[in-house]
C-alpha cells in the first residue's frame, strides 16, 4: 500500500503540479525568496532586538554605579564641609582666647609703663629707645 500511495502522489505532481511550476518559476522563485528574506529579516530584527536589550542593561547599570558614586561624592563633600567648620570653629575660638589675652596683656603692659613712667621717667625712656630705636628730645 506504501508504494501505491507514492505512486499515486508522483502520478499527481507529474500531471499537475510540474506544468504549473513550469509556467510560474519565476513567480514561485520570487515567493520563496520573499520567504527567506522574510525569515533572514526576522532573525536579524530578534538579534538587534537582544544587542538593544544588552545595551540597554549594561546602560541602566552603569548609570546606577554613578548614582553611587555621586552619592557617596556628596557624603564625601558633606563630611569634609563639617570638619572644615568645626577646625573653623576651634580655630576662631582659639583666636578670640589669644586676642583676648593679648588685650589683657597689653593693658597690663600699659598700666605697668604707666606705672614705672610715674615713679621713674628716664628708665621708661631708656627702654623705648632701646626697643624702638628712637631718640628722645626734648
Amino acid at each position: 500500500m506504501n508504494w501505491l500511495s507514492a505512486a499515486k502522489v508522483i502520478s499527481f505532481v507529474s500531471e499537475k503540479a510540474l506544468p504549473f511550476i513550469k509556467d510560474n518559476w519565476k513567480i514561485l522563485l520570487i515567493l520563496i525568496l520573499f520567504v527567506a528574506l522574510f525569515f533572514s529579516m526576522r532573525k536579524d530584527y530578534k538579534s538587534l532586538e537582544a544587542a538593544f536589550e544588552a545595551s540597554k542593561t549594561s546602560y541602566e547599570q552603569r548609570l546606577t554605579a554613578m548614582k553611587e558614586l555621586h552619592d557617596e561624592e556628596i557624603r564625601q563633600r558633606e563630611e569634609a564641609m563639617r570638619e572644615y567648620r568645626e577646625k573653623l570653629e576651634r580655630i576662631n575660638s582659639r583666636y578670640e582666647d589669644s586676642r583676648a589675652e593679648l588685650e589683657r596683656r597689653r593693658e597690663q603692659d600699659t598700666e605697668t609703663i604707666r606705672e614705672q613712667f610715674d615713679h621713674e621717667p628716664e628708665e621708661v625712656k631708656r627702654q623705648i629707645e632701646e626697643v624702638f630705636g628712637f631718640e628722645y628730645v626734648e
